[in-house]
């Protein structure tokens, strides 16, 4: 009813059976590879799609995930994945993430249709100065998550611009800790977009790991991706597009470590 296809569609990649197997030894380190074919017409997309994840643990305690996708059949179709995990780095011991500490060194956003406030267009706007400025100094999501719309974004949720297009080298794109455990999650990533979205409408139906209920803005999810809304923005709708012989790659990294 909104026009929107939002994580792939009624029934995305993350509600899909994948095939697991251990990639260690071709990767070096502890690794699985989750693959799936996505068939032709699936969600009203065109063409058949093999994907491939891998996750992959380091030793550094980080979490490499790189997304691959070929068409096997078909003569073009839209792909844009991306890793959806919640963070709450108190372990929940605080409810919400408003203490956590931010910085992104993205000066500018999506600009988002005044009509569809989560349909990105194909402006940039500056976050200079604004409630979504983490590029000019670190600061807690509590101060200013209030100030937003209640009724329509609620707080943050937005396409943070970090390049003009998929990179050769992963590069950092986000930072956020907890002064309260002392623990710091750096992202890594090679795509030119990141996602942040504060947990905004998170169901407190919702019960986690030891009991804990969880309910909005328990956590933050922090997902890298090529441009929000691509396929209908002609200048940045060819990264998102597959055709025969194409192969899609997508690096992010999530590295934890110990604040001093």
């Amino acid at each position: 009813p909104n026009k929107v296809c939002l994580h792939g569609g009624h029934q995305g990649f993350d509600k899909k059976l994948f095939v697991a197997s251990d990639a260690s030894v071709e990767h070096g380190v502890a690794a699985v590879k989750m693959t799936y074919v996505s068939p032709d017409g699936e969600e009203g997309f065109p063409g058949a799609i093999e994907v491939g994840v891998t996750y992959s643990l380091t030793d550094d305690d980080s979490v490499a995930i790189k997304f691959e996708a070929v068409l096997t059949e078909g003569i073009e179709s839209v792909f844009n994945p991306t890793n959806h995990t919640y963070w709450n780095l108190t372990g929940f011991e605080e409810p919400t993430v408003h203490n956590h500490i931010c910085s992104i060194p993205a000066t500018h956003v999506m600009a988002m249709r005044s009509d569809l406030p989560m349909i990105p267009t194909g402006q940039l706007q500056s976050v200079i100065g604004t409630a979504l400025d983490f590029a000019s100094h670190p600061r807690k999501y509590g101060e200013c998550i209030d100030g937003f719309d209640k009724e329509t974004v609620r707080g943050y949720d937005h396409a943070y611009v970090t390049s003009t297009a998929p990179t050769e080298h992963l590069r950092q794109v986000a930072c956020v800790w907890s002064e309260l455990s002392g623990l710091r999650l750096t992202v890594m990533s090679d795509q030119p977009v990141l996602v942040m979205y504060t947990g905004n409408w998170i169901s407190d139906k919702l019960v986690g790991k030891y009991g804990k209920r969880y309910g909005n803005y328990a956590a933050v999810a922090l997902e890298t991706q090529r441009f929000v809304n691509a396929v209908n923005i002609p200048k940045y709708r060819s990264q998102v597009l597959l055709h025969p012989g194409d192969i899609f790659t997508h690096n992010v990294v999530y590295k934890l470590d110990i604040v001093n």
